[in-house]
């Protein structure tokens, strides 16, 4: 299948992943891709000069903002049949292109992903990430409600009538994903277009961002309620564990008047170690468990805390909508009617 693709990649202070993930989009086996787009969040470290030496090799944008409205600046004047998007801290299989291309094999596919894997060079909590990220993955279907930007390709035509929502921080690969298919398009999983992820190296850095997540999550999920249910990377137990933290916590401040509560703390906090080994054990990992209950652990609490906050961004969000929308009604509804 002969269509032509750009490749848009965002990045910031990069240069510790930068050179390898350059050298694997340059290797592609695909014969038409027209560009290779780094957009540069004015980074501070070498990540400008690293770009800079590829010279004509690659097209550099110097840019400011949220990572959607950079991509929502480049996205209109793209003119190839697909923008292909990925991060600055990847590698790419020498046939991602070509293997994401080949899955827009019906019309109604208007984008398609591949698989996530792990760098070989990992510590011991990126391989954790990895591997439970590479098992989710490994269960997706054929076709999914939305999927990262490390590993997507959109055709260019319906990624320019849909765009992504430039006031999200993250997720808007969420939001774009539930918004194509509310369009009535699909979007096709082929696991043989693969990256390898570097992903967050420290445990500040994994509760940074999964507490970030959890901020938006109340936003997006709101504005697409019915496709909650059918979220295609999220597992139960990830969006269990958040509540019962919360029930826990809840239950710790009662406690403070009446020591029976904290029988509920002790039944929730059994419910959440038995979700943490039946998720260990699904993995069948060679990491010891110690590391992975951690992860399960940090992740959890970064939602308990997060959540809360997404809450009231939720709120905030809708009262200023509904204002907005009081204001155009004011306007339309007073004109010509401010009579002397």
């Amino acid at each position: 299948m002969r269509k032509t693709v750009v490749i848009l990649i965002p990045v910031y202070n990069s240069e510790r992943t930068l050179k390898v993930c350059v050298d694997s989009l340059l290797a592609q086996d695909y014969p038409h891709i027209k560009e290779i787009i780094f957009m540069d969040n004015l980074s501070t470290d070498a990540t400008p000069s690293i770009l800079k030496s590829y010279g004509k090799k690659i097209t550099v944008k110097r840019l400011s903002g949220l990572v959607p409205e950079m991509y929502n600046k480049i996205i209109p004047g793209i003119d190839s049949d697909c923008i292909a998007f990925t991060d600055g801290d990847v590698i790419a299989d020498r046939s991602w292109i070509s293997n994401l291309v080949k899955g827009f094999n019906m019309p109604e596919i208007k984008a398609t992903a591949g698989y996530c894997g792990t760098v070989e060079s990992s510590n011991v909590l990126q391989q954790a990430i990895g591997e439970e990220l590479e098992d989710r993955f490994r269960h997706f279907s054929t076709f999914i409600g939305r999927a990262p930007t490390m590993n997507l390709c959109v055709d260019t035509e319906v990624m320019k009538r849909l765009m992504y929502d430039s006031t999200l921080r993250v997720a808007y690969d969420t939001d774009f994903g539930m918004r194509l298919n509310e369009a009535g398009f699909l979007m096709r999983y082929v696991p043989d277009a693969v990256i390898y992820h570097d992903h967050r190296a420290s445990w500040k850095a994994y509760y940074r961002q999964q507490n970030t997540y959890a901020k938006y999550a109340p936003l997006v999920y709101m504005k697409h309620f019915g496709q909650t249910a059918g979220d295609s990377i999220s597992m139960s137990t990830m969006m269990f564990q958040p509540m019962a933290y919360g029930l826990c916590v809840f239950f710790l401040l009662l406690s403070l008047f009446h020591w029976v509560f904290l029988l509920p703390i002790i039944m929730f906090g059994g419910i959440i170690g038995l979700t943490y080994y039946h998720d260990y054990k699904r993995l069948d990992s060679k990491i010891p468990g110690s590391v992975f209950y951690r992860m399960f652990l940090t992740r959890a609490v970064a939602w308990t805390f997060g959540l809360p906050i997404g809450t009231y961004i939720l709120w905030k969000n809708k009262n200023m909508l509904s204002l907005n929308r009081l204001k155009r009604g004011e306007k339309k509804n007073g004109k010509g009617t401010n009579k002397a």
